[in-house]
């Protein structure tokens, strides 16, 4: 009779470990696709090689402010930045060297920008950045923050030198005629591609 009861007891008590061994095994695993959830977000809202915002979020964003802008007649402007010669630059000091560049670009950008300033990676070695509330004027004077910025800072450690790089910008503000955000990307990479073509390290505004 006692046996019958020691049994039973040590069957309960397997029991109750079981379950709360798989109580345990069900947090692990229910902590763990949260933990996926939070990274499959951040990689659709963060571009993980700068830090910068993701082309996706960018675009989803840049929608919004049209919208709103539209609706309610407010100020919407756009800054393309990329730094001269990129290629040539990755092609002689290489990869690694030129991402950490990037990395770095991207820091001196959000540091002059607004905290809700939107800053995007839109190409490989080229930025977005979209300002809510902001006119031509005041996206040139941001983009031109960034131009000094990068000048004074902005580098390539080489191991025996420092080669210091410049930059390019386009500035575009919304216009009545803009039919979306295409057409306003559009004006402000022709204005980039303008600076770059009229001697590099310069803002050019779109028309």
């Amino acid at each position: 009779m006692q046996l019958d009861i020691i049994v039973v007891i040590m069957i309960g008590a397997l029991a109750a470990l079981a379950l709360a061994a798989g109580m345990a095994y069900q947090r692990i695993v229910s902590a763990r696709l949260e933990e996926a959830r939070r990274l499959l977000m951040e990689g659709s809202i963060v571009d993980p090689e700068t830090g910068a915002s993701s082309r996706r979020f960018l675009l989803e964003r840049f929608g919004q402010e049209f919208q709103k802008a539209r609706r309610h007649g407010s100020t919407l402007a756009c800054i393309a930045v990329g730094i001269d010669d990129f290629a040539l630059l990755e092609e002689r000091f290489g990869r690694d060297a030129c991402a950490r560049l990037l990395r770095q670009f991207a820091d001196i950008c959000r540091a002059s920008a607004r905290l809700y300033d939107i800053v995007g990676r839109y190409e490989r070695d080229e930025f977005v950045l979209l300002l809510p509330d902001t006119d031509a004027p005041g996206a040139a004077a941001v983009a031109e923050r960034i131009r000094r910025s990068i000048a004074g800072d902005l580098v390539i450690n080489t191991g025996t030198c420092n080669i210091f790089v410049s930059m390019s910008a386009g500035v575009a503000a919304l216009v009545p005629t803009d039919e979306g955000v295409d057409h306003l990307l559009r004006r402000v990479y022709e204005a980039l591609a303008a600076a770059r073509n009229s001697g590099k390290n310069r803002i050019v505004k779109a028309t």
